[in-house]
């Protein structure tokens, strides 16, 4: 496997993992309303399903290059972890702690509880935990660190790519949750001066970083 080659996987990764950002960030500021709720719905999804993906593109890497010991053996766990309670018995309805492909096969890729609520049958009920979802992100980068030091180490080419923490997207979360305080501060100064039946032009003073009644 050459440089290229490889690249086009790490491409791969670091989209998953901007969207494993993009659903921290969801998980650690509260975002109310109809708009962010569809939002964190939709990176959720995306996020499980290029997980999917990556798990696939490591088994085919695998398949096709010679990649070492120690990422085969992490492989073998990503596959587990990924799989963790499917099974092909339809009778099965119940998933207390499934992994990401029974999570996927019966919610995200079909309208399984659709059909069987048009049917009038018992939905499935399925729990993916997040420390399971980070778990196997997490073992996906061990998995290309490893192959990245097996190659280094038989010397077929020498680098590394980078692969923990944006940091980029909490600085536009914390901008956005900024944002959201400064219009309800700008609300309710609006509402007070009418209630007291002033009127005033309201702005943000830049030096102070707040707002400004300018003119009474």
């Amino acid at each position: 496997m050459d440089e290229n080659k490889w690249m086009a996987f790490i491409y791969s990764y670091w989209s998953m993992l901007s969207y494993w950002e993009m659903i921290k960030g969801y998980r650690k500021h509260d975002l109310q309303g109809a708009f962010w709720s569809l939002n964190a719905l939709a990176c959720r999804n995306e996020l499980l399903m290029r997980i999917a993906h990556s798990v696939h593109l490591c088994e085919e890497i695998a398949k096709e290059y010679e990649v070492g010991v120690a990422a085969m053996k992490t492989l073998d766990e990503i596959k587990v972890l990924f799989a963790r309670g499917d099974t092909r018995d339809h009778k099965v309805l119940r998933f207390d702690d499934c992994g990401v492909k029974p999570f996927r096969d019966k919610i995200l890729a079909h309208p399984l509880n659709q059909l069987k609520a048009v049917l009038g049958k018992p939905n499935y009920e399925i729990l993916l935990k997040w420390g399971t979802v980070e778990k196997t992100f997490r073992k996906i980068k061990e998995f290309a660190d490893q192959v990245e030091a097996h190659m280094s180490h038989s010397g077929r080419w020498g680098f590394s790519t980078y692969k923990d923490e944006l940091g980029d997207v909490d600085i536009e979360f914390k901008s956005v949750t900024r944002a959201l305080e400064d219009a309800q501060k700008h609300d309710k100064l609006k509402l007070a001066i009418k209630l007291k039946g002033g009127r005033a032009t309201v702005s943000c003073g830049w030096r102070h970083d707040d707002e400004v009644v300018l003119e009474q």
